[in-house]
C-alpha cells in the first residue's frame, strides 16, 4: 500500500482547479466518498510522480530482469524505517530487524549497556545500526554507535541514511573491514551487532536472482565450507572488544549454522582460561527459524 501512496502525487476534480497533493489511501477515500454521494468521477484526473512509461520500464525491469524492487524504488521499509538502497548494498531483510530488539532486550536487562559505544559491523544501509541509535536514545541523550563498513558504496548510504532519520549525531560511519576502524576502543564496546555474510560459497550460485544476480556477493558470501568466515572473525574480535558483560548479537543463515556459531562462541577462552562468553543462546526469528545467536562477555 505505501508504494502505491509513493506512486499518486495529486488529484483534482475538473481540469480548471488545482491540483490537491494526495496519496492513494486519501485518494481512495475520495473516490468511495464521490460514489456513495453519487458524484460524477469521469472528469477526474489524478497526478503520478513518474510516467506511465517510466513505470512500465520498471515494471520490465522487475519481471523481465528480475531486479529487487526496493532497487527499482532506492527505498526500503525496515522497522519503522524508511531507508534509501540500491545496487552494491544489501537490501535488509524483515528477519532481520529483530536484532535491534535482541538488543533492547539486553539494555532492559542491563541498563548500563546504554551508556557505552555499540558497533553494527558490515552496517549496509545503515539499517541496524540507526535502528540501535534510535532504541539507544530511549535510554540516553547522547548514544554512540559505529557502523563500520568496507564498502564506500555502503559508507555513504549509511552516511545519508543516517541523516535522513535525524540520527547523524548518534552514528558515526566508518569504513573499514570488522573491527579495524574501533581500534582505539578495546574493551569498551556495550554492544556488538551484525548481519555478516553467512551463505556458504558452494550455495551461492542457488541463490534466487534478486539475490544472488543484483545484491553484493561481498555481503552474502560468507567463504567455503560451512559458511562461518566472517563471523568467526568478528566472534573473536568481540572477546577483545567487548566490555566485561557486553553484549554480542549476530546473525546467521539459520539452522545448523546458528548452532555451530553458539558451540564456536562456547571455545573461546580469556587470558585467565575462563569462558570469554556467558549466557550463549540461539533465537529464533520472524518466521520461526533459529537464526540468531546473542551472548555475554565475562567479566573476566
Amino acid at each position: 500500500m505505501w508504494v502505491l501512496d509513493d506512486a499518486v502525487a495529486a488529484w483534482r476534480e475538473q481540469e480548471q482547479q488545482q491540483w490537491q497533493p494526495c496519496t492513494w489511501q486519501q485518494l481512495s477515500l475520495e473516490l468511495q466518498t464521490a460514489i456513495r454521494c453519487s458524484r460524477s468521477i469521469f472528469q477526474w484526473q489524478v497526478q503520478l510522480r513518474a510516467s506511465v512509461k517510466q513505470l512500465e520500464q520498471l515494471w520490465h525491469l522487475r519481471l523481465k530482469n528480475r531486479v529487487p524492487f526496493q532497487y527499482l524504488i532506492h527505498t526500503a521499509h525496515w522497522r519503522d524505517l524508511v531507508l534509501s538502497v540500491g545496487p552494491g548494498i544489501l537490501v535488509p531483510r524483515p528477519e532481520t530487524e529483530l536484532i535491534v530488539d535482541l538488543a533492547a532486550q539486553a539494555i532492559a536487562a542491563n541498563s548500563a549497556l546504554a551508556a557505552a559505544p555499540w558497533t553494527d559491523l558490515g552496517t549496509g544501509s545503515g539499517a541496524i545500526a540507526i535502528g540501535t541509535a534510535l532504541m539507544l536514545q530511549q535510554h540516553i541523550s547522547h548514544p554512540q554507535v559505529w557502523a563500520v563498513d568496507i564498502s564506500p558504496t555502503a559508507v555513504a548510504y549509511a552516511t545519508a541514511n543516517a541523516a535522513a532519520c535525524g540520527v547523524q549525531q548518534a552514528v558515526h560511519v566508518a569504513q573499514g573491514s570488522w573491527f579495524e576502524p574501533l581500534q582505539h576502543l578495546p574493551r569498551q564496546l556495550s554492544g556488538v551487532l551484525s548481519n555478516p555474510p553467512y551463505i556458504p560459497h558452494d550455495d551461492m550460485s542457488g541463490l534466487q536472482v534478486e539475490v544472488g544476480g543484483h545484491e553484493p556477493w561481498s555481503a552474502l558470501d560468507g567463504g567455503p565450507g560451512n559458511g562461518l568466515g566472517s563471523l568467526q572473525v568478528i566472534c573473536e574480535g568481540a572477546r577483545d572488544m567487548l566490555a566485561p558483560g557486553g553484549f554480542l548479537a549476530l546473525e546467521t543463515a539459520g539452522n545448523e549454522q546458528a548452532y555451530l556459531v553458539q558451540q564456536l562462541l562456547h571455545q573461546f577462552v580469556t587470558l585467565s582460561h575462563v569462558p570469554a562468553f556467558t549466557d550463549v543462546k540461539v533465537h529464533d526469528d520472524c518466521y520461526g527459524i533459529p537464526r540468531f545467536v546473542s551472548a555475554t562477555r565475562s567479566q573476566q
